[in-house]
């Protein structure tokens, strides 16, 4: 019996043993397969994976360069405003469906986030500031047409060189003095061929006054007969 006693513990000892230096060698493997040994970082939610498309980065460099290129303009124009957005609006949709958190991360993604849906406001201000600074700089212009000075009314509706522009004014008030200002400040400040303006009038007296005070001086007139005309 005695015998058999000390059997059982010796078995019981090399099973204790035995398990003690398996958990040692667990706890060691579980070190050198840890991911903060490996320096690995392990995203805290799956989205985080999601890999920016190169051609999104290249589109948002490039919308960059093209906003560089627009700050050196004079007026920007309602239709080169449109050409813009409609040319960038699939990577917008695109860029707006990326994660915030991936987004944050890249300057060229945020920049264009930002400023394509403030493009609107933003021409406004940069057309504002830029008739201001014309209104300035092409004073010495304005201040003699046909011997007469615009009034500020007037003169920024000469600089504003949008698609369409509508003056609204009472008779006697400077409308055509206006379009006289606007021929001589395309043909000498914007250097437009006066051969690619075309002037349109409803009544002989505005008519004459043309053909003296534009046709005359910048000499352009398309030879025309008018004894006709009703």
């Amino acid at each position: 019996l005695e015998v058999f006693s000390i059997f059982i513990a010796v078995i019981v000892t090399i099973i204790w043993v035995y398990k003690m230096i398996t958990d040692e060698h667990q706890k060691e493997r579980k070190k050198v397969d840890s991911p903060v040994e490996k320096n690995i970082i392990i995203p805290e939610k799956p989205e985080e994976l999601e890999v920016i498309d190169l051609n999104l980065l290249n589109d948002a460099k490039r919308f960059k360069d093209d906003m560089e290129l627009l700050k050196k303009h004079q007026y920007i124009a309602h239709t080169n405003l449109m050409v813009l957005k409609k040319y960038y609006e699939k990577t917008a949709k695109q860029i707006r469906g990326l994660n915030k958190r991936l987004l944050v991360r890249h300057d060229l993604l945020m920049y264009f986030d930002t400023m394509y849906y403030q493009l609107d406001q933003w021409v406004i201000k940069h057309n504002e500031a830029f008739i201001d600074k014309e209104l300035v700089e092409a004073k010495p212009l304005l201040s003699n047409i046909d011997g007469k000075s615009l009034d500020p009314q007037q003169s920024v509706a000469v600089v504003t060189n949008e698609d369409n522009t509508l003056v609204v004014a009472g008779a006697g008030s400077g409308k055509t003095l206006t379009i006289s200002g606007k021929v001589k400040y395309l043909v000498e400040r914007l250097h437009v061929n006066p051969q690619d303006i075309l002037l349109i009038s409803f009544t002989f007296l505005c008519l004459y006054k043309f053909l003296y005070n534009i046709c005359i001086y910048y000499v352009f007139c398309i030879s025309t007969d008018i004894s006709n005309t009703v």
